[in-house]
């Protein structure tokens, strides 16, 4: 298998212009090619310079989910500590330490995230393995990346940077979010540093992954038997082209269809379409086929389709309400039935060209069917 790295993680200079307050940006890049930016405030242009042993506690610090890998079953996380309090660009000299670490990817809560604990060695990027920390490298660029420690003497001046390749980092969690971390480092030039901070260590989410949302469980269907939907000359549909990552369902497009069979808008067709991102990489379109309804939201069966269905499916938000999604058939305004099987076959469209031609049968949990077939524009 072709070793690939799974991060690199770089500052980019932003202006050759030092001011009061300069801006960096640190550029995380994950084997699979794509990259994420995050903003890395206060720092200046870049040189490298030779630093005696030292002993440094920082007084704040700030962390970031990156990424994980399944197969290795690790999660990254880059961690920005500083000598200064947090907010507070101004006083000098400061001193910054950042760490690119790993962590295991099965005890990762994206709902509420939180920094990696135990005693970290250094790693090879090549071999991801938690409890490692990446040495500090230069980029393809000249700039630092990975792990190192940035020291700025004044707002004017260029960061003193050093690079970090050895040692070992130990994170302990404390009460109310709080941690104290303890690091030995050693610097590529043979020098050391004995770092230390303890307090807040508030994990940011900058992976691209959303917390799964918590389900309801569903009504039950009003439907008494079979039901053939007829959409008239005034039928009216609205397309909505949530594009990808909603609700936990990664690397697939999401398509939001509501047909109405007339203008009185008493009577709705509700349907959700999964489609590929990548058998279908185009924006607002609609690829024919056939659309089955998927037995149940989860990953195994999102991942076995490239065109898909949404079962009807009830959500909680974080604010308490609820929201219904999936296929649904609404009548007489008030009226539901929620669809949990059936198929949808596109015969030509997309939300481009407002032009929409499908057929459905669709199921309830009792074996009610609801079929019919809409062909004309869509908004």
């Amino acid at each position: 298998m072709k070793k690939t790295t799974l991060l690199s993680a770089a500052l980019a200079l932003l202006s050759a212009t030092a001011v009061a307050q300069p801006a960096y940006n640190m550029k995380v890049t994950k084997n699979d090619g794509s990259s994420i930016v995050i903003p890395v405030k206060d720092v200046a242009d870049v040189t490298f310079n030779t630093v005696e042993n030292q002993e440094t506690t920082f007084k704040s610090g700030v962390g970031s989910f990156v990424h994980r890998d399944t197969q290795s079953n690790t999660a990254v996380y880059l961690l920005e500590l500083s000598t200064n309090i947090f907010g507070d660009n101004t006083t000098m000299p400061m001193s910054k330490l950042y760490i690119t670490l790993l962590g295991k990817a099965d005890t990762v809560n994206i709902k509420q995230l939180s920094a990696p604990v135990g005693t970290f060695t250094i790693g090879d990027p090549n071999e991801p393995e938690s409890s490692k920390f990446y040495p500090g490298i230069l980029n393809e660029n000249g700039e630092a990346a990975n792990t190192f420690l940035g020291t700025l003497k004044s707002a004017q001046d260029p960061m003193d940077i050093k690079l970090i390749n050895g040692g070992t980092l130990t994170i302990t969690p404390k009460t109310n979010r709080k941690y104290a971390l303890e690091g030995n480092f050693t610097f590529d030039d043979g020098s050391t540093l004995k770092a230390s901070y303890e307090g807040m260590l508030v994990i940011d989410n900058n992976s691209g992954e959303i917390a799964p949302a918590d389900t309801l469980p569903l009504p039950e269907s009003k439907l008494a038997a079979d039901t053939t939907l007829v959409f008239g000359n005034k039928k009216y549909g609205i397309a909505t082209d949530f594009s990808i990552g909603r609700f936990g369902i990664k690397n697939k497009s999401e398509v939001y269809l509501q047909l109405y069979t007339d203008d009185s808008y008493a009577t709705c067709l509700d349907l959700y379409l999964l489609i590929d991102n990548e058998k279908y990489p185009g924006k607002k379109q609609i690829p024919a086929g056939k659309y089955p309804v998927l037995p149940k939201i989860d990953w195994e069966n999102i991942s076995a389709n490239e065109l898909s269905a949404e079962p009807a499916w009830r959500v909680k938000t974080p604010e308490g309400s609820r929201v219904d999604l999936g296929c649904w058939f609404t009548w007489d305004y008030a009226y539901k039935a929620p669809l949990v099987g059936g198929e949808i076959e596109v015969l030509s469209g997309n939300t481009d060209s407002s032009e929409l031609h499908l057929k459905f049968n669709l199921k309830d949990a009792k074996g009610h069917t609801v079929k019919g077939e809409w062909k004309g524009k869509i908004e």
